[in-house]
């Protein structure tokens, strides 16, 4: 009897703990300088679909996806002139507890660090799902 439920409830505690689908991150490039912005600097645990491309000035690129399974992460610069910013992005699953009765649950993070020409860099969340699927904006200027 004691194998039973000990085997019952491994069986619940492994089908709770896979119940996370892949998140993804997504993201579109608004170059707000008078110089194209091209990517220059990527740090990501896949390739971004379809890839990151330059931004002409006063626009916005399409939306390029980074989806690594429960964990999506992603570091890029884009440098326009002498301007640099750093943006990281990423949506992190932290798994429920089966034996305390929490659900999973993702954080979404974003953030922009200018890193030459005084750059401003700006992330803002646009979109976001139950299911650790985010899109940013991100913007130079």
């Amino acid at each position: 009897m004691k194998k039973v439920v000990l085997g019952a409830f491994a069986t619940v505690a492994l089908v709770a703990a896979s119940s996370a689908s892949a998140s993804s991150v997504g993201i579109r490039v608004q170059n707000s300088t008078t110089a194209v912005a091209s990517p220059t600097y990527l740090n990501t645990c896949a390739a971004p679909s379809p890839a990151l491309t330059p931004v002409s000035p006063s626009a916005t690129s399409g939306t390029s996806t980074v989806s690594c399974g429960q964990n999506s992460a992603v570091a890029f610069d884009y440098t326009s002139g002498a301007k640099v910013c750093r943006f990281n992005l990423s949506s992190l699953y932290t798994p429920g507890n089966p034996i305390l009765g929490t659900q999973g649950y993702w954080t979404p993070r974003g953030t922009g660090t200018s890193r030459a020409g005084s750059a401003r860099c700006t992330v803002t969340l646009t979109n976001l799902d139950n299911f650790g699927n985010y899109a940013w904006t991100v913007r130079i200027q």
